[in-house]
């Protein structure tokens, strides 16, 4: 019987973002906890890199 690796901390926040999952179920101020975060923050700056900084700045102000 083959028993499947749990995901890290890191790759399960990371994949909370593009779930849309903000709580983390980790205990607060663990090691666990600040793994979660780092991966959901790496998640968060690739996407705002990738995406968000990549819109011109006209389309931004027709937005408004």
């Amino acid at each position: 019987m083959h028993v499947k690796p749990q995901n890290s901390p890191f790759e399960a926040g990371y994949k909370a973002f593009w779930d849309g999952e903000f709580i983390c179920k980790y205990r607060p101020r663990s090691h666990y906890n600040l793994e979660w975060h780092r991966g959901f923050n790496k998640a968060y700056f690739y996407n705002r890199k990738t995406y968000v900084q990549s819109i011109p700045i006209d389309r931004l102000r027709q937005v408004r």
